[in-house]
């Protein structure tokens, strides 16, 4: 084998050795980055547990419920996921609902996001009150 040849064999294996290093590097990162990650849930989110049968029959702690038009269920990972694709008992969740009382956003909670306290809202603050007329003599 001629010399040049086999100089051009070794650095290509060793740029394709050092690729492959650098991405699992870089993918490693991007993953412990994601595992880190904390849910911020709005200031009006309310806990509760979730059971949904067949995709459509939602109970919020017992109770049915009705979906909004533009419901927006994210599982454990933060992902989008489908209503149709979930069923289990008892789910804990964080919720929001729209202003006709539907169920607008749910967030399906991880076990260590359950064991947490709920988030409150902090109460509204008071309305100014209108200027008092001074008495005229």
């Amino acid at each position: 084998m001629p010399v040049p040849a086999l100089f051009g064999r070794f650095f290509t294996t060793l740029f394709a050795t050092l690729f492959a290093i650098l991405s699992t590097l870089m993918l490693s990162c991007v993953t412990l980055s994601a595992v880190a990650f904390e849910r911020p849930f709005p200031n009006d989110v309310k806990r509760g547990t979730m059971t949904l049968t067949n995709g459509q029959n939602l109970m919020i702690n017992g109770k049915p419920r009705a979906f909004s038009g533009a419901i927006q269920i994210r599982n454990a990972d933060n992902l989008i996921q489908m209503s149709g694709s979930i069923s289990g008992n008892a789910m804990p969740i964080n919720y929001t609902e729209n202003f006709q009382g539907d169920i607008h956003r749910v967030w399906i909670l991880t076990a260590e996001e359950a064991r947490q306290k709920h988030p409150t809202a902090p109460p509204p603050l008071p309305l100014p009150q209108p200027p008092q007329p001074k008495p005229t003599n």
